[in-house]
């Protein structure tokens, strides 16, 4: 269950940033793609560390949320030095 309500969550940012600041070499796929991946991470990563037990705790929504928009920011910073 958990997977599934990261995955929606961070389907969720990544289509509300890709709307509010979109990219347009990239778009709003790969926005939505960086985000999921962001989201389940950093969830997998806090009930690892035994961070919260369930998603239904606020930590288990405010987490992923946290880690798409993370992965998202480092995405879009260094996205641009690794090209030639």
């Amino acid at each position: 269950m958990g997977v599934l309500v990261w995955t929606l969550l961070g389907a969720l940012i990544g289509a509300l940033a890709g709307l509010i600041m979109p990219e347009r070499p990239v778009g709003c796929a790969t926005t939505v793609s960086v985000c999921i991946v962001g989201a389940v991470f950093v969830g997998f990563l806090g009930r690892f560390i035994g961070l919260y037990e369930s998603v239904n705790s606020m930590l288990g929504w405010l987490l992923p949320i946290l880690g798409a928009v993370g992965i998202l920011a480092v995405y879009r910073v260094t996205r641009g030095k690794f090209r030639s």
